[in-house]
């Protein structure tokens, strides 16, 4: 697949492995080369879609990552049995750093696909009568709020990750910085005035610790672009009002119980209290530090490995610049875009595809 990196074969290929694990099921796991082949299929799974596929040279079982978030689904690596790896198998593998944030990740696509299905089903806005008893009566909003719920739950075992990467010693460093060296200037006009648009590229402690660090950049993305969905719906619900902070809805009385349990005392109650802007700014901060993020992974040791287990990040803070280029929200992201765009021929220059489209702005 890498060797003639045709979209076509590669499809084929993966459905085929998949087809696999889903009639053996984990029972099926009894040999060390199926166990391999799955912790490998796992974040490519997690992390590539049928628009953009990512080649992954170490990692096969990115491939179910990758479809799931970037096509907005679950997969069947989604289930409880599939994610419980670690009390069944003892193999080196399966507790590295990236298996463990596969195991968060894959917590993410069941919430965006629900979401999606009361979206779907529910865009009207119509509410139940109110005269219907309270815990009888089907409630929207009960049931986005408890999809908000489970997204900070999501956010806050991400940030205990990676505070387990540390040892809980925040003077461990992970990223380490340094000046960029490479230059945009034929693009980006504007970087002889103000300076490159990634000043400071990061390297990593090690390869497989800058492979767990740069996909969970990309899956915060996801999670804090779906906390500012389910917020902006629940304020729409509410007749237009900005919903800013979980504990303003809860000081009006108009924040159901999944919510109000959350709010007080939790590890996560700073991510309540931010607005849909401030989630929305946290994305774009997580996919320039992907971009940081790329020298590191183009350097000529990394070889055609390093270029890419980057494709799912380099697709999602692509798609994150993109989005809000259009949302005329303040961020025309108009350098950041264009330094995408760099990636994309370095990435082509070496034969490696991508679903990248030069934006006209």
């Amino acid at each position: 697949m890498a060797a003639n990196l045709s979209l076509g074969t590669a499809y084929q290929h993966y459905g085929g492995i998949q087809a696999i694990f889903q009639q053996r099921g984990v029972g099926g796991l009894t040999s060390q080369l199926s166990r391999s082949i799955l912790y490998e299929y796992r974040p490519i799974d997690v992390s590539v879609s049928f628009r953009l596929f990512c080649f992954h040279e170490i990692s096969a079982y990115n491939l179910q990552i990758c479809f799931c978030l970037l096509d907005r689904r679950a997969s069947f690596l989604s289930r409880s049995a599939w994610l419980n790896l670690r009390c069944l198998l003892q193999d080196a593998q399966v507790v590295g750093p990236l298996q463990r944030l596969l195991d968060i990740a894959y917590l993410v696509p069941p919430i965006i696909e629900q979401f999606d299905s009361i979206r779907t089903q529910g865009s009207d806005g119509s509410s139940p009568p109110e005269s219907a008893p309270k815990k009888r009566r089907p409630s929207t909003q009960n049931m986005l709020s408890q999809l908000l719920c489970s997204t900070h739950s999501v956010w806050s075992e991400l940030q205990t990750w990676e505070a387990g990467l540390q040892n809980h010693d925040e003077s461990v460093q992970l990223y380490i910085s340094r000046f960029s060296s490479w230059s945009n200037a034929s693009r980006d006009q504007e970087e002889e005035v103000y300076g490159k648009i990634i000043a400071v590229s990061c390297s990593f402690p090690s390869f497989e610790l800058g492979v767990a660090l740069i996909y969970k950049a990309a899956v915060e993305i996801f999670v804090v672009e779906l906390m500012a969905d389910l917020k902006q719906d629940i304020g729409d619900r509410l007749g237009g009002m900005p919903v800013s902070a979980a504990a303003s809805l809860n000081d009006v009385g108009k924040v159901d119980d999944a919510v109000e349990s959350i709010v007080a005392g939790t590890p996560t109650e700073d991510m309540l209290s931010r607005s849909i802007e401030d989630l929305n700014q946290m994305a774009l901060d997580s996919a320039r530090r992907i971009c940081s993020a790329f020298e590191y992974f183009f350097e000529e040791d990394k070889k055609r490995t390093g270029r890419m287990v980057a494709l799912f990040p380099f697709e999602t803070a692509y798609r994150t610049f993109k989005k809000h280029a259009s949302d005329g929200d303040g961020n025309d992201c108009r350098r950041e875009l264009l330094f995408c765009e760099m990636v994309n021929e370095k990435l082509h220059s070496e034969g490696i595809p991508t679903n990248f489209q030069p934006s006209s702005t």
